[in-house]
């Protein structure tokens, strides 16, 4: 099973609401590869990051939507301080 199957096995078994799977589901479709296993990584690491990363995926669809690079940037920044800090 790939990287991508794999996190909608997870998304798909979690406690998130059925809207919430549904953003999965679209960021899963433009995704690479790459970031699919590195998201996988994180979440076999630790399974309480899902809700993080949920919602830092809403914030950044909804940055993306109002082409806010500057919200952007700031999600970016607070995701890399979440995960590495």
């Amino acid at each position: 099973m790939d990287s991508k199957e794999r996190l909608k096995e997870i998304i798909s078994n979690s406690a998130l609401e059925p809207t919430l799977k549904s953003v999965w589901e679209i960021f899963l479709e433009v995704s690479s590869p790459k970031q699919n296993d590195i998201i996988l990584g994180v979440l076999e690491k630790n399974a309480k990051h899902l809700v993080f990363l949920t919602d830092n995926i809403c914030e950044k669809f909804w940055a993306m939507k109002t082409w806010d690079r500057k919200k952007l940037d700031m999600i970016i920044e607070k995701e890399k301080n979440y995960l590495l800090g």
